[in-house]
């Protein structure tokens, strides 16, 4: 085995499962690797890779090995793509959390571009540089979060609402399907701000590994449907003959009196009164209008609403009389 190999193994023995997974590299098709120990620039690990293969056709990965005195362990993994180094999370890797755990050793990520360069610039010991050509390269399929999956629960953490109560903040899950697609799950985020935040794990996740959730979530917006579609049909086969004659008969009387009023304004106070009660007045002719369009297209989605708009015309006609 190749010296190289047998040290990145070394150091995580899923380092190789790692780059075939993230970036579909095929180990069993020829490919090259190497490690160096010398501080590494693009050109620096184009060069190295020129020494076996045309770096143009290749794709090329790096896992970057920390100083013993840098904050960070484990191993730091990259990809040269498009003239520069890409040592974060990628958008094409939702789906991955970037993070393996071998023992006390591990694969991760920066989490920007800054926080890199850092480690590229000051903190690397060594790299390993992996690259194979394109045509043998298989793109991973992105693994999809279905809350109808079931899944293995691999960590879970928790968090405080800043009034002493514990609630917990995300699950790590993995799938169960063959595929283990790991994903971050925060059951917090998927409902309102004044959804109870349990800190048990068997309120989020049951003994079969399904979520328990977004199946609650479901049936809630089930629930709501009915309860919608039973309001719907009760206002569409509503009989509202005698409330449309009523109100058109308080109309009726509203536009008699006004007229009266009109007739009689002496000075200039009365006649604001009459104006501001013409206001009103208009206000319910178009809302009349309105509350017979929506009665006779069956748009009104309950009764209660029917009932308010009818009470809504009513007291702009009440003020008229006042």
């Amino acid at each position: 085995m190749n010296e190289s190999i047998k040290n990145l193994l070394s150091l995580n023995n899923k380092a190789l499962q790692f780059a075939h997974d993230i970036d579909g590299f095929d180990f069993e098709k020829p490919y090259f690797i190497t490690e160096s120990a010398d501080r590494f620039t693009v050109n620096t690990v184009k060069k190295a890779v020129a020494e076996a293969m045309n770096p143009a056709k290749c794709k090329i990965v790096l896992f970057v090995v920390p100083g013993v005195h840098c904050y960070k362990s484990g191993l730091y993994y990259a990809i040269l793509s498009r003239g520069k180094f890409d040592g974060t999370r990628r958008e094409g890797a939702k789906y991955w959390n970037y993070r393996t755990t071998t023992g006390e050793f591990n694969i991760d990520h920066c989490y920007g571009v800054g926080d890199f360069e850092e480690l590229r610039k000051k903190q690397a010991e060594s790299i390993f540089i992996i690259a194979q050509d394109k045509c043998y390269i298989k793109e991973p399929e992105t693994k999809i979060f279905n809350v109808s999956r079931r899944y293995t629960l691999d960590d879970a953490r928790k968090s405080t609402d800043g009034r002493g109560n514990d609630y917990i903040k995300s699950l790590v899950l993995t799938a169960t399907d063959g595929s283990g697609a790991r994903f971050t799950y925060e059951p917090y985020n998927t409902f309102y701000g004044n959804e109870k935040r349990s800190a048990d794990i068997a309120d989020h996740i049951d003994k079969s590994g399904y979520l328990l959730r977004p199946h609650r979530f479901a049936l809630m917006e089930r629930a709501e449907t009915l309860r919608r579609t039973r309001k719907q049909a009760e206002a569409d086969n509503a009989d509202y003959t005698s409330e449309i004659a009523e109100l058109q008969k308080s109309i009726d009387a509203t536009r008699i009196l006004l007229s009266n009023a009109v007739l009689n304004c002496q000075d200039a106070t009365a006649a604001r009164g009459v104006a501001n009660k013409m206001n009103y007045f208009s206000y319910a002719l178009s809302y009349f209008e309105t509350f017979k369009e929506k009665i006779n297209n069956k748009r009104y989605a309950s009764i209660e609403r029917i009932n308010s708009d009818i009470e809504d015309i009513k007291d702009k006609l009440n003020h008229c009389a006042e």
